[in-house]
């Protein structure tokens, strides 16, 4: 939640901060001293784009069907670095851009959870692929956007027990398979919000921030040990803040 708050908040303010126009900028401060800031030259974002990425992620799992810890399961929290690549293209008409860009990213998201004393149970994304709309405001070098379109990750889950013998009550302590692990394929809806500067006609770096609400997704709980398997539904959701940079064609 913090990442989330903070990450849109700096990208905020500095969309606000790029929006001040070009005559405040370059006004004086009323003793004839011309402020530092001028107006920025004219960028066209109009072109095709390739591009690298790195930042931080935080997210979730959680289980929709089942009561919170310690009536059901703990929910692992996930957080860790991302890095890749992206392409995109944009069109610019006046003062707005149009645009659309796709990315993929590794990650090594992974938390284990301890459920009761001897049921370790482990949750690991490492990989997200987005593919969105964007609709910016030039605003000579800086440009401010909304982006919105859809996300897919693949997660996995799954849990491990102590070995029986060493289990002196519990499901951990019947004879049958002592670990299990499942992989999910995700999807749901991706938006936010960024922006870009453009230090010449080809080069432009950014900061955006991104949530991913995934949808329910399906995966087989099971078999361990006592326990036959079951499919019940999982789902994740991330706060993504990232740097950009770009090469615009």
């Amino acid at each position: 939640m913090s990442l989330r708050c903070n990450a849109a908040a700096a990208v905020m303010s500095l969309a606000l901060a790029s929006s001040m126009p070009a005559s405040d900028a370059a006004a004086g401060d009323g003793f004839g001293n011309q402020n530092v800031f001028s107006a920025s030259p004219t960028v066209n974002w109009t072109g095709v784009s390739i591009g690298a990425h790195g930042g931080w992620v935080d997210g979730d799992v959680d289980f929709p069907d089942t009561p919170a810890y310690p009536d059901g399961p703990p929910r692992p929290d996930l957080s860790g670095g991302l890095i890749g690549g992206l392409v995109g293209a944009a069109y610019q008409f006046g003062s707005f851009v149009l645009g659309a860009t796709a990315d993929l990213s590794g990650m090594d998201l992974k938390d284990t959870v301890r459920d009761g004393n001897y049921l370790n149970e482990t949750a690991e994304i490492d990989q997200l692929i987005t593919v969105r709309g964007v609709f910016g405001l030039a605003l000579g070098r800086f440009l401010p956007y909304a982006t919105v379109g859809w996300a897919w990750g693949d997660l996995t889950y799954g849990a491990e027990c102590a070995d029986a013998a060493a289990v002196p009550f519990g499901g951990c302590g019947k004879p049958g398979p002592r670990s299990y692990s499942d992989d999910v394929s995700m999807d749901g809806i991706a938006y936010g919000l960024g922006l870009k500067y453009a230090i010449d006609d080809h080069w432009s770096v950014g900061a955006e921030y991104l949530r991913i609400d995934f949808d329910n997704a399906n995966y087989t709980n099971g078999p361990l040990a006592a326990w036959p398997a079951s499919v019940r539904p999982i789902t994740s959701d991330l706060d993504v803040a990232r740097f950009t940079v770009d090469w615009r064609f």
